[in-house]
């Protein structure tokens, strides 16, 4: 319903309407950001649903105060690596050398050489290099959702609903 809302660009509603969004919005978030680190992978759409619900409350100050929690947690997602938690330098600042990840062949010949840190296909995710993403796969994959999916995609249904 809010992307729906945010997608149609709306007039401004009245204020208990408003404040019951913001409720369930401010509550839907909780419920997301409570289950983060359970057996189901919820952080690409927590960091999805933070964004859109930010994009709605621009209007209100008081609003975007209480959204601050949970931007702070999309930031620190952001800012670590999705399976290590170890903390990423900022893309911009890294120099081009500093960020390559040299892998080897058991005899200790190079065999490739990648970019680092790797972001996941979602585009939400971060890794330091090409084994955490390896490693983090196996929880990350099959909720794994694609830039451009709609929160009432079948995508992001299969990550909602209960195994």
């Amino acid at each position: 319903f809010l992307e729906w809302v945010q997608l149609h660009e709306l007039g401004v509603p009245p204020q208990d309407m408003i404040n019951e969004l913001a409720t369930m919005s401010i509550h839907a978030l909780g419920f997301l950001q409570e289950r983060l680190q359970g057996v189901r992978d919820l952080r690409t759409v927590f960091v999805r649903a933070v964004r859109m619900v930010r994009h709605l409350f621009e209007m209100d100050r008081v609003l975007l105060d209480k959204l601050r929690p949970f931007q702070g947690a999309t930031v620190n997602l952001r800012r670590t690596c999705s399976f290590c938690r170890k903390r990423l330098d900022d893309e911009d600042s890294q120099e081009e050398d500093e960020c390559e990840v040299v892998l080897g062949d058991e005899n200790g010949g190079e065999v490739e050489e990648l970019p680092g840190p790797v972001k996941c296909a979602c585009g939400e995710l971060r890794y330091c290099d090409l084994s955490c993403q390896t490693s983090d796969g196996r929880r990350h994959q099959p909720y794994c959702v694609r830039p451009g999916a709609e929160f009432r995609s079948s995508a992001i249904a299969q990550v909602m609903i209960a195994a």
